[in-house]
């Protein structure tokens, strides 16, 4: 990958504009690819990598983004999983309401998947 344009303030290229644009690269080859097991990995490589980097915002971006494809993908499971991250990451913005209809996701799913223990974590 070429990280010449990917600079820091200083003018030298910063290690964490490095990483995000070869994790967008990733993206981007794997949407082109069309297969969900890819596209799904790798964006939720990148929104942990996001929520390490405590960026919640972009991390919470990727999350909605993943929480829609897998309702594309009819994937309750993941969708469940990546719903309570999406609870957490509110949480962490602050933004409470958000968070409790995420989690409320959460338990509807657990319901219909009979997942006990997203259903407890659900209730956290």
């Amino acid at each position: 990958m070429d990280t010449s344009s990917i600079t820091s303030r200083s003018g030298s290229p910063n290690k964490s504009d490095t990483i995000d644009g070869v994790m967008i690269n990733i993206w981007n080859l794997a949407k082109e690819a069309n297969i969900f097991e890819l596209v799904f990995a790798s964006s939720r490589m990148r929104g942990d990598y996001y929520i390490e980097e405590k960026e919640f915002i972009k991390a919470l971006k990727v999350y909605k983004y993943l929480r829609t494809y897998c309702k594309i993908a009819d994937d309750l499971e993941w969708e469940m999983i990546i719903a309570e991250q999406l609870g957490h990451m509110y949480g962490f913005i602050k933004h409470y309401t958000q968070a409790a209809d995420m989690f409320r996701v959460v338990l509807k799913l657990a319901w219909v998947l009979q997942d006990a223990n997203m259903e407890i974590k659900a209730y956290h």
